[in-house]
């Protein structure tokens, strides 16, 4: 996807049309569409949780 293109998308996302709406438009994935209007001034945001130490106290006793 171009820059341009990003720009266009997270422009129509702020005027309200939705991920999948963009997805048709565009012709790419909506997690890629997901992935853009995340992105903040070039450091993209984590799509999912942190990452978290498994508790294998916790695991144990299921």
């Amino acid at each position: 996807m171009t820059e341009s293109e990003k720009m266009e998308v997270k422009r129509m996302y702020q005027e309200g049309v939705s991920i999948s709406e963009l997805s048709r438009r565009t012709g790419h994935d909506r997690k890629t569409i997901r992935k853009v209007v995340q992105e903040r001034e070039g450091i993209e945001k984590p799509l999912v949780g942190t990452k978290r130490e498994v508790s294998w106290s916790r695991i144990s006793h299921m």
